[in-house]
């Protein structure tokens, strides 16, 4: 029973951090460029429990390693989508 304590904690944890780092790192803190399949997805990494909290600590570092190449990518992805959808409205009222 405590075995199985240990791991839903992980689980909570792991997906508490995969999710702070998805919205503020990756969505630059915009709660928008976040959707329900990434949810998903850091749901199902999240089962790893600890061993996803130190891979989650492995890919930080890493990132911190090599100059923050992907923070705010999704925020960048989602304008340009924005974007994309205005350009395209513009053109079908032509």
């Amino acid at each position: 029973m405590v075995l199985l304590k240990i791991y839903i904690m992980g689980v909570l944890v792991c997906f508490l951090l995969c999710m702070l780092l998805e919205h503020f790192y990756y969505g630059n803190g915009r709660g928008e460029t976040v959707h329900l399949n990434t949810a998903f997805m850091d749901l199902l990494f999240s089962l790893l429990s600890w061993i996803g909290v130190l891979l989650v600590a492995i890919v930080w570092i890493a990132e911190w390693y090599c100059g923050f190449p992907q923070k705010g990518e999704s925020a960048f992805l989602h304008d340009y989508e924005e974007e994309l959808k205005k350009e395209y409205g513009k053109k079908a009222k032509k």
